[in-house]
C-alpha cells in the first residue's frame, strides 16, 4: 500500500489537488482517505513589510491509502 500527502489552504485547494493528481497518477484504487488535519504554520513570525509577498501557507492536509491496479 502507498500513502500520498496533500497539502493546500482549504478544503477547496486540496479538492482540486486530490482531482489533478487522480487525472495524471493513472490506475489505481483508494484504500482509505484520512481525515483532513489542520496544520499550524511553523513560522508565525513571517517578514512583514514593503514589497515582500506573503504566499498562504498549508494551512490543512489530507492522507490517501492507495493501490496500484497495474
Amino acid at each position: 500500500m502507498k500513502t500520498e500527502t496533500f497539502r493546500g489552504k482549504d478544503k477547496q485547494d486540496l479538492d482540486k489537488k486530490i482531482w489533478d493528481w487522480m487525472l495524471t497518477h493513472g490506475n489505481f484504487v483508494v484504500e482509505k482517505t484520512h481525515p483532513m488535519e489542520k496544520n499550524v504554520p511553523i513560522d508565525l513570525n513571517r517578514p512583514k513589510g514593503k514589497g515582500v509577498k506573503m504566499v498562504p501557507a498549508d494551512l490543512v492536509s489530507i492522507r490517501l491509502d492507495y493501490e496500484d491496479s497495474n
